[in-house]
């Protein structure tokens, strides 16, 4: 038996799949729903079991069962830019959602909570560090929902996923990396290396990666910062809040003592950004106080890791 183990949104379901898959020496069908994840009609395959390690209840299941007996696969992954794929992930697609997370989130905070199937609270730190109260507001600004994500990355090294992602690097179990989840090849030779065997599985792997709208979203991220660095004018399109927000949060830590909370329109291009921060007035420049706040994690002119 395998056990994988995983934070939420790191693509725990779909190795399963695959292993499974391979224990089967066939491509089973696949499990996706609309918004790409591979919830839908679990296999009854008992060979491979995994672990959502931010699930109290499944960690500790593991830890009681399973840790000393089996051999086991840590899926891991490193770095902000990753930290907002995996938040991407299970804001999209975590736990019984079958749709789209964030589209429903962008327009009723209080559908998504219901929805999303494990207890979310999204609206009590609203309320708690923003003062708007979701059960009077039929819709969530999109500039209060930008600065929650905003404060989620601002506080990323006490997000859970960020400290249970460390324990898993930190432990002796092999690793598998999302960066190879990402790549076909290096996911097919990674199963090899387990299975000694091979399957040919392109064309579920291109159904998984024309699904993964968070992979779609980071893409356009990363290409947005360079161009932005480059003074190069690229259009945004199709933005979502939390990548809005991860591109603020970027910023701000390159430029340190320039803020960037906006309201609800967001910028609508590189060019836009370039000239906000060529031409932000030197007497209104201050750290964000949580920089202040947090200066083990946030030093004026340090390395920027995107």
């Amino acid at each position: 038996m395998r056990n994988i183990l995983y934070t939420a949104g790191s693509h725990g379901n779909f190795v399963k799949y695959l292993f499974d898959s391979y224990d089967q020496n066939k491509m089973l069908p696949t499990r996706f729903n609309n918004n790409g994840n591979s919830h839908k009609q679990p296999t009854t395959i008992q060979d491979n079991r995994i672990f959502d390690v931010c699930n109290e209840a499944l960690c500790g299941e593991f830890k009681n069962q399973y840790q000393h007996t089996d051999h086991c696969y840590n899926i891991i992954w490193e770095g902000l830019d990753q930290f907002c794929y995996i938040l991407q992930c299970y804001t999209d697609r975590g736990a019984s959602l079958t749709e789209s997370g964030v589209d429903m989130l962008e327009k009723s905070v209080s559908e998504y909570e219901n929805k999303y199937g494990v207890p979310v609270y999204i609206s009590t730190v609203l309320k708690n560090s923003f003062n708007f109260d979701c059960t009077k507001h039929n819709k969530t600004p999109r500039g209060l929902l930008r600065n929650y994500f905003l404060l989620s990355f601002y506080n990323y090294f006490e997000n859970i996923c960020w400290k249970e992602n460390q324990k898993l690097i930190n432990s002796p179990h092999e690793k598998i990396n999302l960066t190879q989840i990402w790549d076909y090849d290096s996911l097919q030779k990674k199963l090899y290396k387990i299975f000694d065997k091979s399957l040919d599985f392109k064309l579920q792997y291109e159904q998984f990666l024309s699904q993964n709208k968070p992979l779609q979203q980071l893409t356009q991220i990363q290409t947005i910062l360079l161009a932005i660095e480059a003074k190069q004018p690229v259009e945004f399109t199709n933005l979502n809040v939390i990548s809005e927000a991860y591109i603020l949060f970027v910023l701000e830590r390159q430029h340190f003592n320039i803020p960037f909370l906006i309201g609800n329109t967001f910028y609508k291009d590189s060019r836009e950004l370039s000239e906000y921060i060529d031409y932000f007035p030197e007497h209104m420049k201050k750290p964000n106080n949580l920089f202040c706040t947090h200066y083990k994690y946030y030093q004026r002119n340090a390395d920027v890791d995107i």
